[in-house]
């Protein structure tokens, strides 16, 4: 199944920080410039998106970089009140797991930064979770949103059942733009290790009036599985059981229930019970919600 394009987009805009990118086209479109007509040709290209012009990883070696004639973390807490309690970047970027991972794979992480400087002005910055792979390029975990601590500190969510299972050093990457620039600085990591029994794809939650297709990968060839579709108030609606040897689930549903009736709700919950060879207990079940398109 194809990812829908207003899922696409949002994903995008989230990974580039692309709100100080239409920031900027705001000012300019709104500065005054005259209507008035002119012999030069009419063009809709628009400015290209901010630059990260600093880049800093808090445990390298490397010296903190300057930004506008002070180290980055002076610039930092001289212009914004993101560093309220004046940390070290290591510090403020410092993840604090808050929160087990529930039944939908949502784990949540604390970092010091103040969320209100933080989201109060909508083109200033985000901030994220991720890791470095192989390459040792930094890559991002999926589906992770932010919300305010008690505290005022960012409170970081991330669904482990999109990334792969096993140890992860988990970092929070803060992205702050500041007109066509972006400061960006890694934080130290955090190990975690990710338990979750099978993963699923961006964009396989959708599902249409005719059917939906159930997807995941799991961490081994060989596995039988039980999935339990419910309705948001946890009722069963059916149970389908299989058995894979390539390490995937697949599997279409019709959408009829138990009984053999048509199931017409927007929403239903999956959880996917899997069991390997080599398991000597029970796994947790990693679940999911799929919403239908057009709802």
């Amino acid at each position: 199944m194809s990812v829908p394009l207003f899922i696409r987009v949002a994903l995008y805009l989230r990974q580039r920080s692309f709100l100080c990118f239409w920031a900027s086209c705001a000012c300019s479109l709104f500065a005054g410039e005259s209507n008035s007509p002119t012999n030069q040709p009419v063009t809709s290209e628009l400015p290209p998106p901010p630059e990260v012009v600093v880049s800093y990883i808090c445990d390298s070696n490397n010296p903190e970089p300057i930004y506008q004639g002070l180290p980055v973390s002076q610039w930092i807490q001289a212009n914004t009140l993101l560093n309220t309690n004046r940390l070290p970047l290591s510090k403020l970027l410092t993840l604090k797991q808050v929160s087990a991972a529930d039944e939908y794979g949502t784990v949540t992480f604390e970092v010091p930064v103040n969320h209100n400087a933080l989201t109060n002005n909508w083109v200033a910055g985000q901030i994220t979770l991720g890791f470095f792979n192989k390459d040792g390029d930094f890559v991002e975990c999926c589906f992770t949103d932010n919300e305010r601590a008690t505290n005022g500190h960012c409170l970081v969510s991330w669904d482990i059942n999109y990334d792969s299972f096993g140890k992860h050093d988990v970092r929070a990457r803060l992205n702050y733009c500041t007109g066509m620039d972006t400061i960006q600085v890694i934080g130290p990591p955090l190990p975690f290790y990710s338990s979750n029994v099978c993963r699923f794809f961006e964009g396989s939650s959708l599902f249409v009036s005719t059917g939906a297709t159930l997807q995941a990968k799991l961490r081994e060839p060989v596995a039988t599985y039980r999935i339990e579709l419910r309705t948001l108030k946890g009722k069963v609606i059916k149970t389908i059981t299989g058995g894979t040897t390539n390490g995937m689930i697949n599997v279409d549903w019709d959408l009829t229930d138990k009984h053999g009736r048509k199931f017409k709700g927007d929403s239903f919950d999956g959880l996917f019970y899997v069991s390997y060879p080599d398991d000597k207990t029970s796994n947790a079940p990693a679940g999911d919600r799929f919403n239908k398109l057009g709802r």
